[in-house]
């Protein structure tokens, strides 16, 4: 209900504001809304009652659920600015549409009353591959999700079927399974099998070829194939950056792997090193990875990343998932001594990557890239700036957060080891069986006996928790 009537107000420019018209018109100032194209701003006394009237006409009617009337009126009207030139209002009327159609997808009535239905669609290209999910619950169209998978994850029969059970073993099974995709035979079967084994009611699993169920199932595509087309654009401007990067870094090959680390520590605790992958012009995040120094008594960036990369590199071809594979570009959040701390390590392993470190001004921002000699200037490439700025910012973010993990945990394990009988070992049980501090802190003694818990140990947990 507030994403439309949010939506209704972007779509006819209505006030948000608390003033009353016509009482407050010309009492004060426009706000920021009518700069913003965002208000029609009656309070100008600028627009006609009539006008005023009339968009809240239109907006009365969207709400009830007569979308297509306005629709159709707004993009006459949008394709008479253009004629006219009138570029920017033609433009706003599109934007209008735009928000008008998808609010109308939300509220479509798609089947019949009581029906539950989930329809499964998928659109390929060279690039990628995306899967679209309508769900239908009450004959009503409650929801879309998007799924993408990269070139070297093509959708296929086996791979669809796969991500179908791991999906349905985390959500509700409707009753009704539809798909836009042609399974084969064996793995439909082995679907079907799967349902209604699954399943507590009744059920069924089909490709249909005609009626209301087949119409689901073009919207389905279609939406599968808007979403594949416009990741393939996106991909398409990514890949152009992507050559443009290796231009100026002179790369012998366009880096599709990249793979950016950071050093984050509290003192000379916790150091920690991060490696976030930006893959085919995105994040891939089930490939992060965070290491947990040891090998240096105290804070040194330098010794910590080259022990960070000497245990990332040591993977390198032996079938570890995120790091058998290796990187066309490593970068480092650092300028020329972290690069060339780096580049040893890499040396050492007789392995051809190229190191490049991500330089930062006196604000902590993006300045340039530096091969460890040389710093290479990106300020005015706006789109390699754009991506090595969110790249830095990514790295930073996982590494600092995976460093207060490590402290949290410290400090979860600290308070534990501080009751009697309580030891390093005890205390990671502890946390392991109970899943938190706060759980554990929230027991009697009783309670934890019941869990398993020694009498000795459950009292001393009890008198340190609850002083009595």
């Amino acid at each position: 209900a507030h994403a439309a009537i949010d939506t209704v107000q972007k779509a006819f420019r209505l006030p948000v504001c608390k003033r009353v018209f016509p009482r407050d018109i010309g009492k004060e100032r426009p706000c920021l809304y009518k700069q913003m194209g965002r208000c029609i701003a009656p309070c100008t006394g600028e627009i006609s009652k009539g006008e005023y009237e009339s968009l809240i006409s239109g907006a009365k009617r969207v709400l009830q659920g007569n979308i297509k009337d306005t629709t159709d009126a707004l993009t006459e009207e949008m394709y008479r600015m253009a004629n006219e030139e009138r570029f920017e209002e033609a433009s706003r009327l599109r934007d209008t549409v735009m928000a008008l159609k998808a609010l109308k997808e939300r509220q479509k009535v798609v089947s019949d009353r009581g029906s539950d239905k989930d329809v499964w669609a998928v659109a390929s290209c060279d690039l990628c591959s995306a899967l679209t999910l309508l769900s239908i619950r009450d004959g009503t169209l409650n929801g879309k999700n998007d799924f993408l998978f990269s070139k070297s994850e093509l959708i296929n029969d086996d791979t669809f079927v796969s991500f179908l059970f791991n999906y349905y073993e985390q959500n509700v099974i409707p009753r009704e399974i539809l798909f836009a995709y042609e399974i084969n035979e064996d793995g439909m079967s082995i679907f079907s099998e799967y349902i209604k084994n699954a399943s507590k009611g009744k059920w069924s699993v089909k490709k249909p070829k005609i009626g209301a169920s087949k119409k689901l199932c073009d919207m389905a595509y279609e939406n599968a194939r808007e979403y594949m087309e416009k990741h393939s654009r996106e991909s398409e401007k990514n890949d152009e950056t992507l050559y443009r990067l290796a231009s100026l870094l002179a790369l012998e090959v366009l880096p599709e792997r990249i793979e950016a680390y950071d050093i984050s520590n509290l003192g000379d605790e916790h150091i920690t090193a991060g490696m976030i992958v930006f893959e085919n012009g995105s994040f891939k995040k089930s490939d992060y990875r965070k290491f947990k120094i040891a090998g240096t008594e105290k804070q040194d960036d330098y010794l910590s990343m080259k022990e960070a990369l000497r245990r990332r590199l040591s993977h390198i071809g032996d079938g570890s998932p995120s790091l058998t594979n290796t990187p066309d570009l490593i970068l480092i959040d650092g300028g020329a001594g972290h690069v060339n701390a780096v580049k040893d390590v890499v040396s050492s392993f007789k392995i051809d990557i190229p190191v490049f470190g991500m330089v930062k001004d006196g604000y902590h921002k993006t300045r340039a890239i530096t091969d460890g000699d040389m710093e290479i200037s990106i300020a005015r490439e706006n789109a390699v700036f754009a991506m090595i700025y969110k790249i830095q910012e990514e790295v930073h973010r996982y590494t600092v957060t995976a460093m207060h993990a490590a402290k949290r945990k410290t400090l979860k394990h600290s308070q534990l080891e501080a009751i009697k009988g309580i030891g390093p070992v005890k205390a990671k049980k502890l946390l392991a069986r109970f899943g938190s501090l706060k759980k554990i802190s929230e027991m009697d003694e009783k309670e934890l006996i019941t869990k398993g818990i020694s009498k000795e140990d459950a009292h001393n947990i009890a008198i340190f928790f609850h002083s009595y």
